[in-house]
């Protein structure tokens, strides 16, 4: 809730169940199990979520592979003369899961509805969304209240000794894992600024590397974010988490989409990393985009 604006994820949104899910990579953006009814069809779930000033984009989940693959999601305005089709896409896979992605000035504000039709093996299903409009003046800084908040700037930079064999180049391609210490010395309060901490990234494979980190004060924990990018030169960091000790009455994590249309350091996709690899194994990067907030739809401090 933000200005007196709230925000409707229904179905729990399951978006959310990213953040838990994602720990593992390769994991789904939907809780696993069978969800096969009684007749035989499989159950599928289906969630939509802002993406801002573009449109909407959303998961779909279930037990059978053939009922979340190159399925075509159709996306509805709800007005007074009832549903309106302002949009389709056919759901394509991430690591996250099966994706789908409406792009239309239509769909920035009001209320939709993204429905998926029945099959001869897959039950169909249908979520609701309201989208307030964009606030005036802009999104708010983070940490914020309001579903969606501005990161402008974060930098961190090494402390390390040149002698730590543990700290690598974040250049160097085949390195098994690398961990380094760092502080955060500049960007907006509270995510700055911070005097201890602990960088590491684990490069997967030739498309893919993880990347995270924490910070600290003597006595207090600070911000921490992990995700990944697709290598060493890419600027796309898609945060699977972020957590920051702010107001012990909300939920303090938040977290990006993975939409491949989305550009990095935009409304709705990845954050922006800008690496400086520096010498002597010495780094600085500086991260800046948009966060979502993570909140369970259970959760009563929501308001959803």
């Amino acid at each position: 809730m933000f200005g007196g604006t709230v925000i409707k994820w229904t179905v729990a949104l399951l978006l959310p169940l990213v953040l838990l899910a994602v720990v593992v990579p390769g994991a789904e953006a939907f809780p696993s199990g069978t969800e096969v009814s009684s007749a035989g069809k499989a159950k599928v779930q289906i969630a939509v979520a802002p993406w801002p000033e573009r449109g909407v984009f959303g998961y779909l989940a279930s037990s059978r592979r053939s009922c979340k693959a190159n399925r075509t999601v159709r996306l509805y305005r709800k007005s007074d003369g009832g549903l309106r089709k302002i949009g389709s896409d056919r759901t394509s896979k991430t690591d996250r899961g099966f994706i789908w992605i409406v792009e239309s000035r239509k769909a920035t504000s009001g209320k939709v509805v993204a429905k998926v039709r029945r099959t001869g093996s897959c039950r169909g299903a249908s979520v609701k969304l309201e989208i307030p409009a964009r606030p005036v003046g802009g999104y708010p800084g983070c940490p914020s209240t309001y579903y969606v908040c501005s990161l402008e700037k974060m930098k961190i930079e090494d402390n390390e000794s040149s002698g730590n064999r543990r700290c690598m180049s974040w250049g160097e391609q085949r390195q098994a894992q690398s961990t380094c210490k760092i502080e955060v010395t500049d960007g907006s309060v509270p995510y700055c600024c911070w005097k201890y901490g602990t960088a590491k990234w684990l490069t997967e494979s030739a498309t893919k590397r993880y990347l995270s980190f924490d910070a600290r004060d003597a006595s207090v924990t600070g911000p921490s974010m992990s995700g990944w990018v697709p290598n060493s030169e890419s600027a796309r960091f898609t945060l699977v988490e972020a957590t920051l000790p702010w107001r012990q009455d909300l939920e303090n994590e938040w977290w990006t989409p993975d939409n491949p249309d989305a550009e990095p350091g935009t409304p709705g996709g990845p954050l922006y990393l800008d690496w400086n690899a520096g010498s002597a194994n010495h780094f600085s990067f500086t991260l800046r985009g948009y966060l979502f907030h993570l909140c369970l739809s259970d959760d009563p401090i929501c308001g959803w």
